[in-house]
């Protein structure tokens, strides 16, 4: 039997050496709330602050006992490589502690999620995404699944093609991590994150991208309301969608959240890109009038082509075919026009951000349009930037383009939707009318 002197000591050292891992452990914590919410315009303000803290994190484990279980050292290595690596870039430190901690514990899922993190940075993209498979196996946690998801995004590939099949496993996981905390705002704007990129790296479809927006709000909703990468990215996405009121809001709560955002960069482009197209728009981007009634009287044509030959087949058409924006009805509505399609006759590339690439054109009757051009291949753009194309926008979405107050110019809108069974939008149109 263990003498009772011996086995107070035991139990005193036991004691002292679990305090002392507990502030390590807080302090840990502290640095960890700097990184993930303090942000500055200055970068290397909070690149001191995180030294200051990383500093105090690593003075508590120097004060700490040695420990004397495997376990204790364990988490002693965590903690040490976890504030090593809480910079952007690799820590060579951080991946020895953080390897030797998992060595000593490997089942354990925060240090295996840890490791995987570190190398990540490195980039070592096969042995991050088995630490992370891992700490999963471990126990099912939603950190190495949004880890898991977003690495998937980021892991290269050779070809639109290979790059699929990580895509859809990196939305399969960030469902997974949603699934297992239905209230956490991380997991909501990955699960954003996700569809965004499966729509821009595979899908076209407009589906994924009104999921990523309500991804976001869930992810607003549920406390994210402090993310600035959340409102940025909702913002890229509403820009995208021509939704310029709505991205400019979004940009303003970005950088409200982090001064550092380059979000008041986007609203100046955006609102310069939107003027300056309202602008050519207006005036028909200076050209002749004669050019343009030649060019008006191609799309009129085509429109006439194309109303002839669905007149002429045996099946009722898909979408009749318009030349002009004010046809039938007093002109096409705001919004999705469903069932019709509408000759244009491209002009000329407009420039400005992009995707998408934005063309001016003119429907049949002389009116100028803003063709922003949506799923287009960049040899399809540079065919249309030629301007001498017609094409037909089927189901146009007209829309008023506005980038809220202080806007330098805005414009009457349009947009194209279905191109056919099962495809995705094509074409969407700003337009100004005469």
């Amino acid at each position: 039997m263990m003498p009772n002197m011996m086995y107070k000591k035991m139990l005193k050292q036991r004691s002292s050496t679990s305090l002392d891992m507990q502030a390590a452990e807080e302090q840990l914590r502290l640095l960890y709330e700097t990184h993930d919410f303090f942000f500055s315009k200055d970068p290397q303000e909070k690149r001191g602050m995180l030294e200051q803290q990383a500093a105090s994190v690593m003075s508590a484990l120097e004060e700490a006992p040695e420990a004397e279980t495997g376990e204790q050292r364990a988490q002693q290595l965590y903690i040490r490589g976890r504030a090593q690596d809480v910079y952007s870039e690799y820590s060579k430190a951080a991946e020895d502690a953080l390897s030797r901690a998992v060595k000593l514990q490997p089942d354990n899922p925060a240090m295996l999620d840890a490791l995987g993190h570190c190398l990540w940075k490195k980039p070592d993209w096969a042995a991050a995404q088995r630490c992370f498979l891992a700490s999963n196996e471990a126990h099912e946690n939603a950190s190495a699944l949004r880890h898991l998801s977003m690495l998937l995004r980021q892991v290269p590939a050779a070809s639109d093609a290979q790059k699929l099949p990580n895509l859809r496993e990196s939305l399969a996981r960030a469902k997974q991590a949603v699934k297992l905390g239905v209230a956490d705002p991380e997991s909501w704007y990955n699960l954003g994150n996700a569809y965004v990129a499966l729509y821009f790296g595979a899908s076209r479809a407009a589906a994924d991208l009104a999921a990523a927006l309500q991804a976001y709000a869930r992810a607003e909703a549920n406390g994210g309301e402090h993310m600035p990468d959340l409102h940025f990215n909702r913002a890229r996405v509403l820009q995208y969608q021509q939704d310029c009121a709505a991205a400019v809001a979004a940009y303003r709560r970005a950088v409200d959240a982090d001064p550092g955002m380059p979000a008041e960069e986007a609203i100046q482009d955006l609102q310069r890109a939107v003027a300056r197209r309202a602008a050519l728009v207006a005036r028909a981007g200076g050209i002749k009038q004669k050019r343009l009634a030649r060019a008006a009287a191609e799309a009129g044509a085509a429109a006439a082509a194309a109303a002839a030959a669905a007149a002429a087949a045996a099946a009722a058409p898909v979408f009749k075919c318009v030349g002009s924006l004010r046809e039938g009805g007093g002109g096409r509505e705001a919004g999705l026009n469903a069932g019709c399609a509408l000759a244009l006759r491209v002009l000329m590339p407009l420039g400005g951000p992009s995707p998408p690439e934005h063309f001016l054109a003119v429907d049949g009757e002389g009116a100028c349009v803003a063709l922003a051009a949506y799923g287009v291949s960049r040899g399809a753009c540079e065919r249309l930037a030629a301007g001498t194309a017609v094409v037909v926008v089927t189901a146009p979405r007209l829309r008023t383009i506005d980038c809220g107050a202080g806007d330098a110019g805005g414009g009457r809108s349009g947009g194209g939707g279905e191109g056919g069974a099962g495809a995705t939008d094509v074409f969407s149109c700003l337009t100004r009318r005469r």
